[in-house]
């Protein structure tokens, strides 16, 4: 399985978190025999930590630090993903889930405000809880759902393509 995240490096983005939410999946995953990769796109003042604490978690070939990715490159990154993983508490307006969701991928994240008016559970993602555990198990949960994963690639896509469509007509409207 390929995950990717993309966020500033920073600690509002609730990423030590997320590294803990791997480390419980890495290991949920080693039980079945398998494994997965994420890559988090981004650069930011906690880079270095980050760093420290993959290796300190033993992510070091599970999690790849990419640092900062030209914007139409995303896309493909987000192409390649089998989802979207999202641990930020602090997002008003969820633009790089949206940008997710417009290449089809199941956004996975914390339930939070702004988050929780775009990701709805068991339609275009999940909301979980901040326990990383939980984290965890959801994501290998929609993993073995392959049925599940693509009807939420579906409407994930739709989501989005929502947004842009209102979007638009609240620009006409202004006009």
């Amino acid at each position: 399985d390929l995950f990717c995240c993309v966020a500033r490096l920073a600690k509002e983005k609730n990423l030590d978190f997320q590294l803990e939410a791997l480390y419980c999946l890495k290991q949920i995953l080693a039980k079945q025999g398998k494994t997965f990769r994420h890559l988090i796109i981004g650069e930011g003042p906690d880079r270095k930590h980050l760093e420290q604490e993959i290796a300190l978690r033993g992510l070091e070939e599970n999690v790849l630090l990419l640092g900062n990715v030209e914007n139409e490159e995303i896309k493909n990154y987000h192409g390649a993903a089998d989802a979207f993983l999202f641990t930020s508490k602090s997002e008003t307006q969820g633009i790089v889930i949206l940008e997710a969701m417009a290449a089809g991928k199941p956004v996975i994240a914390v339930d939070a405000s702004g988050v929780c008016d775009v990701v709805v559970t068991g339609e275009n993602g999940i909301l979980t809880s901040e326990n990383a555990l939980v984290f965890a198990v959801r994501t290998a949960e929609l993993m073995e759902n392959e049925p599940l994963r693509r009807q939420m690639e579906q409407t994930a896509a739709a989501t989005a393509a929502s947004y842009c469509e209102e979007k638009i007509a609240e620009q006409a409207a202004a006009y």
